[in-house]
């Protein structure tokens, strides 16, 4: 069974990092869309490093972002919105209020929503909606709940990308984290001939990590089963926080099962991640609902899970790391009883 446990900022500490790889996850993931490519940099040499001194043989996998609509930097970081708040939302890289405006890093920004629209942020933990279109480059929009929304996270705003683009925008990351060395790296969803030139740059920079394709998208039963049957990767990863937002969400758990099925039957291994055991950030025991979760996950199949905000965005990661194993420890030994 493989436990990822993935870090960020919140938990990027030396105590924190030290104690999170003694819990025991069998690899650390970093996901490069949640801070600066500067602090980026600083935060992977800070966590090979406590990987070394620490002896370890866990392995690091970075997470390249699909090319996707973000926030620019704002200070504080995390941004408290509450129900019906109405903010002026601008082109821009950076702002020095987000009561004066929030930065959205995409031109022209103004032309890529439309009145009225509801549009989701991130993984949908808050979401917007449209209510004027200021000019070309702003428009004004209500918040729908409360919440936070974070610098540099992603909002739902769909934008034209070319090839050529988005591999640069690649080469760019790649020059980030190549330095680190990571063993992994997951990707999104991508043609085969743009998947080929991705790595073609990776190679460029003396980096052969192991690919890990992430289902963070629809797919049909005949694309689902090509993806399957493909050898580049290393195995796949089921992106629920992408897939709530890119797919209806009432059909994501239907969904999951199809997935994983296929992957069993094309003998792939496959991993769930993202909010399996959000509860526990804040909770002593874990939400019933997150219990059965993870228990459906594996005996559903899955090899494996991919903790995020559990241990990411925390000030209790190994709180998260242990209520994890205690359930991945209690659906082996009932499979076990059934063999016997």
């Amino acid at each position: 069974m493989i436990l990822i446990a993935s870090v960020g900022p919140a938990t990027i500490k030396e105590n924190y990092l030290q104690k999170i790889i003694v819990s025991g996850p069998d690899i650390l993931r970093y996901n490069l869309s949640n801070d600066t490519p500067e602090n980026n940099i600083e935060n992977l040499k800070t966590i090979t490093s406590a990987i070394e001194d620490n002896n370890s043989s866990i392995k690091l996998m970075v997470d390249f972002p699909s090319w996707r609509s973000t926030f620019g930097d704002f200070i504080p970081r995390a941004f408290a919105v509450h129900e019906g708040d109405s903010f002026v939302f601008q082109s821009a890289t950076s702002s020095p209020d987000c009561n004066q405006f929030i930065p959205v890093d995409v031109p022209k920004v103004g032309t890529n929503v439309q009145l009225e629209k509801i549009i989701p942020v991130y993984n949908g933990e808050v979401a917007i909606h449209v209510t004027e279109i200021i000019d070309e480059n702003s428009f004004r929009a209500t918040f729908l709940n409360s919440g936070f929304i974070h610098s540099h996270r992603s909002i739902d705003i769909s934008t034209e990308l070319d090839e050529t683009t988005f591999l640069e925008f690649y080469r760019q990351l790649t020059q980030t984290v190549s330095s680190a060395s990571p063993q992994l790296v997951s990707l999104p969803q991508m043609e085969k001939t743009t998947l080929e030139k991705v790595l073609t740059i990776f190679a460029e920079f003396n980096w052969y990590p192991k690919i890990v394709s992430k289902v963070d998208k629809f797919l049909t039963p005949e694309e689902l089963t090509k993806l399957c049957q493909e050898n580049f990767y290393r195995f796949l990863i089921l992106d629920r926080g992408k897939l709530g937002i890119n797919m209806p969400y009432q059909k994501l758990g239907i969904y999951q099962k199809a997935v994983i099925k296929k992957a069993k039957e094309n003998d792939k291994t496959i991993l769930v991640g993202s909010q399996i055991l959000e509860s526990v950030i804040k909770n002593n025991i874990p939400a019933r609902s997150d219990i059965n979760d993870l228990t459906n996950i594996l005996m559903d199949g899955a090899d494996g899970i991919v903790l995020c905000g559990e241990t990411s965005n925390t000030t209790r990661p190994i709180y998260a790391i242990a209520v994890a194993k205690k359930i991945i420890t209690a659906v082996k030994n009932y499979q076990l009883l059934k063999q016997i």
